[in-house]
């Protein structure tokens, strides 16, 4: 595995829990707003015959 390609997923796993904590911050500062609905982030890891990628990070969907 080459430096650039580690450096690849570590951003991508570094731009990901970034996202999942933005989320959660905008769901516990809307915890007490009426008709709020929270959101939830999906994730999916991303390879290439058998080799680690990096982390993809879905559209955030409402948790009915």
């Amino acid at each position: 595995m080459s430096l650039n390609a580690a450096l690849s997923i570590a951003t991508s796993g570094l731009l990901n829990v970034n996202s999942q904590l933005a989320l959660l911050s905008h769901n516990v500062a809307n915890a007490s707003t009426p008709g709020y609905v929270t959101e939830s982030l999906s994730q999916q890891s991303i390879t290439a015959d058998g080799m680690g990628l990096g982390v993809m990070s879905g559209p955030a969907t409402r948790d009915l």
